[in-house]
C-alpha cells in the first residue's frame, strides 16, 4: 500500500472516532507525543504494538512513551491527564471494546 493510500486510511478511521471516548484519549496522547528511537531503540509501531499486547502496563508504557523524546511538551501534559493512572486495566478494557465497535467499512 502506498503512502498517501495508509494516510487516507488513518484519517479516514481518526474521523470516525469521537475524542471524549477512551479510545480518542489514547490517540490524542498518541498525536501529542514524538517517539525517538534513539533512547528507547523502540519505533513508533513497536511502542503501539507492546500496548496492545500488554494492557495491563499501560502506566509504564504511557512514561516510556513521553520520556521517549527526552522532552516533555504540554501537549504531552494535557493529553496525558485524560488518560487515569490508578484505574488504567478499566481504561483499557474500554479501549479494547471500542476498538471492536470501531466502523471500518471501506477501509
Amino acid at each position: 500500500m502506498d503512502k498517501q493510500e495508509l494516510f487516507i486510511q488513518i484519517m479516514a478511521l481518526l474521523m470516525g472516532i469521537n475524542p471524549k471516548a477512551k479510545v480518542g484519549k489514547l490517540l490524542n496522547f498518541c498525536v501529542a507525543t514524538h517517539v525517538a528511537s534513539e533512547p528507547t531503540q523502540k519505533t513508533p509501531l513497536d511502542l503501539a504494538r507492546e500496548l496492545m499486547n500488554h494492557p495491563e502496563n499501560l502506566a509504564t508504557w504511557l512514561q516510556e512513551v513521553v520520556e521517549s523524546d527526552g522532552h516533555y511538551t504540554i501537549e504531552e501534559m494535557l493529553a496525558i491527564l485524560d488518560i487515569p493512572k490508578d484505574e488504567t486495566e478499566a481504561f483499557m478494557e474500554q479501549v479494547m471494546a471500542e476498538i471492536q465497535m470501531l466502523d471500518t467499512q471501506g477501509l
